[in-house]
């Protein structure tokens, strides 16, 4: 009985000791546990600091987003800091040609071995910086002049207007700017400027241009081999699209008509801000439809577009391209012909604002004096200053003239543009303002309030009304 009762102890505290030894282990390891996932937080907490700070030296640079990355990653190749007892590294890469993306990377509790962080967290987040492209800031003149066509294929240059509210089941109708046609059509020395097509767009409008890329060039006018005068004389507003008659449409964004903000570059165009002129821009384009080309983490600029936008043309002892070079720091970049080029259609777009009391409201119908379109560019939807009508005197010229002999502009008719910001609803917001928050203007885009709402942005930000909901 001695013995038994003796056994009997032993093994209960032989169960206890092993018991509280397990308990014990499960507190270390879920210390260790939380000891890792706090440093996990603080990790995650220095990449934020890292990235805020990277943001807010690429504001000030505005468009010029190649700046803006050599600010960030330096001589070393990305910016370095300290925070909350552990490090940051940032890198900076242009991605296209108006967005910067950032990777930021948070360490903490570790060490650095040959390079290589151990025995610590790391936490690596991703964002990107885009500047808006192609959207009218006020009620504008849109002029659009043909550059350069380095191209086999024969491509008709379209555009495709967003206005503000566009409602996702009506798609806007694409405009064609440019007849189809190939090397150079259009500056073959008949005239002493490129040719331009004038329009007017409405405050707020996202633009979007794609080209349509004929192989056999049979849409040219005048045929695969005709007179060139064919192609700058046809009158493209006779034309309808039809997405039959090309082989492929490269377009020059690739647009969420959900959220016209989410936008993204196409990798077969090259969209680049002018460098002193936030609503100037220049855009390229590769006809060919080589989905190979499709490589966003190449680095060979000879098969990859994402490369040759990141890193320009050649290459240089690291396998990589020498970078973009420009004639000046006020010109766009140098393009080039070759295998992968984004110059076999490139154009210049330029939006000039002018004064709603004179277009009367309407920048699609009226036609601002002394701005009057090139000839051959289908603008037949620009009327003249003032058009007859059965109470206008006798004149020699189109329309009625004031006291002074100066033309005076016609009444408005009724307006047919609906504002994307709606009377009343729960929250009362109702009129279309472009924000441009204050220190960072770049970052201008369109928000609906309520009218005291807009009246505050209008007295205190260099904000401006785009339009009141109907």
């Amino acid at each position: 009985m001695g013995k038994a009762l003796l056994i009997m102890v032993l093994g209960t505290g032989l169960y206890l000791a092993v018991s509280q030894f397990g308990t014990q282990d499960a507190l270390v390891r879920t210390a260790e546990r939380q000891g890792e996932y706090q440093e996990e937080i603080i990790a995650r907490e220095i990449a934020r600091s890292g990235f805020n700070v990277a943001m807010s030296m690429i504001r000030p640079y505005g468009g010029d987003l190649l700046g803006a990355v050599q600010a960030v990653n330096g001589e070393r190749g990305d910016m370095r800091g300290e925070h909350q007892g552990g490090e940051y590294r940032v890198k900076a890469r242009l991605v296209g040609g108006f967005t910067i993306e950032l990777i930021s990377t948070g360490y903490f509790g570790g060490r650095w071995v040959n390079g290589e962080y151990r025995d610590g967290a790391k936490h690596v987040m991703t964002d990107n910086y885009t500047i808006p492209v192609l959207n009218a800031r006020a009620c504008s003149v849109l002029k659009v002049r043909f550059l350069d066509s380095q191209a086999g294929y024969c491509s008709a240059i379209f555009l495709q207007r967003y206005p503000f509210g566009t409602p996702i089941d009506s798609p806007p109708t694409p405009e064609m700017l440019f007849a189809a046609s190939h090397n150079d059509d259009y500056n073959d020395g008949m005239g002493d400027n490129d040719l331009t097509v004038t329009k007017y767009i409405d405050a707020g409008t996202q633009m979007n241009f794609f080209i349509g890329v004929d192989q056999n060039c049979s849409t040219r006018p005048g045929g695969p081999t005709g007179p060139t005068y064919k192609v700058r004389e046809y009158d493209v507003s006779t034309h309808p699209f039809r997405a039959s008659d090309y082989d492929h449409l490269h377009y020059a964004l690739d647009i969420d008509v959900e959220e016209l903000r989410e936008m993204e570059e196409s990798i077969w165009a090259l969209v680049e801000q002018h460098p002193v002129d936030n609503q100037r821009w220049r855009i390229g384009w590769e006809d060919i439809h080589n989905t190979s080309w499709d490589r966003p983490e190449g680095t060979d600029p000879r098969n990859s577009l994402q490369a040759l936008k990141l890193y320009g043309y050649d290459l240089n002892n690291d396998g990589r391209g020498d970078g973009w070079t420009r004639p000046s720091p006020t010109d766009y970049r140098r393009l080039r012909d070759g295998q992968l080029d984004l110059s076999d259609q490139v154009v210049e777009v330029t939006l000039e604002p002018v004064d709603p009391a004179i277009t009367g409201g309407e920048c699609s119908v009226y036609r601002i004096a002394g701005n009057d379109p090139t000839p051959g560019g289908g603008d037949d939807d620009l009327p003249d200053d003032d058009p007859p009508g059965d109470d206008d005197p006798p004149s020699d010229d189109d329309g009625g003239s004031g006291d002074d002999g100066s033309i005076e502009p016609p009444p408005p008719p009724p307006s047919t543009f609906e504002c994307g910001c709606p009377r009343g609803g729960g929250n009362g917001k109702k009129v279309a303002i472009m924000h441009r928050p204050p220190g960072n203007e770049a970052n201008e885009h369109i928000i609906c309030v309520s009218r005291s709402g807009a009246d505050t942005h209008l007295r205190q930000h260099n904000d401006f009304e785009i339009c009141e909901g109907n």
